[in-house]
């Protein structure tokens, strides 16, 4: 149950967020971007079977580079990119460790 309305609340943060770029409002960006990632671990924490940290830590770099993004100088932009760089690095390590390499005779 605490799933749904996390869902729920996701989606209407999500749609908030929508509408903040389209109306390119920051104030709208900035108070829902920030959000979305926290409330996808909180679902992927309560509704997981086996939690995994790296799954974690790549939502985690995820919401580092939207928070970096949401300014566009310099500094942010290279922060951001690295943020989103190291959150695949630890994907690609969670998926890598996760997939059964052998293969039958």
């Amino acid at each position: 149950m605490i799933g749904i309305i996390i869902l729920i609340i996701l989606g209407i943060f999500s749609l908030v967020n929508l509408f903040g770029e389209y109306k390119d409002s920051f104030i709208l960006k900035c108070l829902s971007k920030p959000l979305l990632m926290p409330l996808l671990i909180a679902y992927y924490v309560l509704t997981a079977q086996d939690i995994n940290i790296l799954i974690i830590l790549a939502l985690f770099f995820g919401l580092l580079g939207d928070i970096f993004l949401l300014k566009s100088e310099q500094l942010n932009i290279m922060l951001g990119i690295a943020s989103f760089f190291l959150g695949h690095v630890f994907y690609i390590t969670y998926f890598l460790i996760s997939i059964d390499f052998t293969f039958p005779p």
